[in-house]
């Protein structure tokens, strides 16, 4: 089975540049990138990239969305059983080939259920213009998406978006964990912020609730473009400590070690770096939104509470030692679920129905 991976960017040690290596990885596939940078992003993707569709990045971000769908629309190959594509801008390759795959971690976010927020953001005499571009923009979208042969949902949640946003049910096959990668080293005195520190990610609003708890510590251990106000917030807490990207070695320390893990994403499409610490007996307080309901059993594998700072800071206070201690293997067992083994079977399962539906 011969491969080809679409993704409009590597840009950085997120949870879709996961998935993508290890597709990468499992069907030694080439991968055909629309925005790449290496020095940001994994630097095993590298010996997969066959091609940079857009080497030159314009400066305005929505510029850069027509130029990475435009060059994917102009994209032909040959020679591959079955393509995977990732992430909307890189849809418009469907309506060229037949046998596509499209892994939907969410239709664009800025796009659709993003869209009101995204709107506030921009100058009034802007809004005009970002109205009539979303409108066409979606139109475009959605003709692209209905050109899949096969849409994959990385959730429930997702999926709900795809049924409403494009009318098209799929198959759920959740992105892979390595099960076997972080273990239980010991319950130690800290709770940990593992995910991207992105204004999204909401690392911020941990980083200020943990601020009037001087008597518990919190470790940041990832990066982003909130890295400098969450460093800001952290000064003068000696509680709170900043390590921003750490190595391999050390995030497998600062997981095994830590109490429990901490992630108040908005709208969360699915957490994996959640599953992550669940695969080493780690439980997590976790926002009541998005697919967490689907990874977080409350008080068997953490808390789900509302979106606010004295929600989390009472949550920290009941997630005792203890108490995370007891939810060690109901979280170990819960991350099974969600194993590379289990994700490659049903990705292998949608290439080959998509392979199968070409041939008629």
């Amino acid at each position: 089975m011969k491969i080809a991976l679409l993704a409009p960017g590597l840009l950085n040690y997120g949870g879709q540049e996961k998935v993508i290596l290890t597709h990468a990885r499992h069907f030694q596939a080439d991968i055909y990138v629309g925005l790449y940078t290496p020095e940001t992003t994994f630097p095993e993707l590298k010996q997969y990239v066959k091609q940079v569709l857009c080497p030159h990045t314009h400066k305005i971000p929505r510029l850069r969305t027509l130029l990475n769908r435009k060059a994917f629309d102009k994209l032909r190959l040959e020679g591959y059983d079955a393509y995977i594509i990732y992430g909307g801008h890189a849809l418009p390759f469907a309506k060229h080939h037949k046998q596509t795959v499209w892994y939907c971690t969410s239709p664009q976010r800025w796009l659709y259920d993003l869209y009101p927020e995204e709107m506030q953001t921009k100058p009034l005499m802007i809004k005009p213009l970002f109205w009539a571009f979303c409108k066409w923009l979606r139109k475009q979208d959605r003709a692209c998406a209905k050109a899949v042969g096969q849409i994959v949902y990385i959730s429930e949640y997702v999926r709900k978006k795809g049924l409403r946003y494009y009318g098209r049910d799929g198959m759920i096959v959740n992105p892979p964990v390595d099960v076997h990668r972080y273990k239980y080293l010991s319950t130690g005195n800290y709770f940990l912020s593992n995910a991207r520190v992105d204004p999204i990610k909401r690392v911020a609003m941990i980083v200020e609730a943990f601020q009037e708890l001087p008597e518990h510590r919190l470790k940041v251990v990832s990066t982003g473009p909130d890295l400098e106000k969450v460093k800001a917030l952290a000064k003068d807490h000696p509680n709170i400590e900043i390590l921003g990207r750490v190595s391999d070695d050390v995030l497998e320390q600062v997981i095994g070690n830590c109490i429990a893990t901490i992630t108040m994403s908005y709208k969360e499409d699915f957490s994996m770096v959640t599953l992550e610490a669940q695969s080493a007996g780690k439980p997590t307080i976790a926002v009541n939104d998005g697919a967490f309901p689907e990874i977080v059993t409350p008080n068997k594998t953490g808390f789900l509470i509302e979106g606010t700072i004295k929600a989390l800071q009472s949550a920290v206070k009941i997630m005792t030692q203890d108490k995370a201690k007891k939810m060690r293997k109901a979280c170990e067992d819960g991350a099974k679920r969600f194993s590379e083994e289990k994700h490659i079977q049903g990705i292998r399962k949608a290439l080959e129905q998509v392979m199968k539906r070409a041939k008629k």
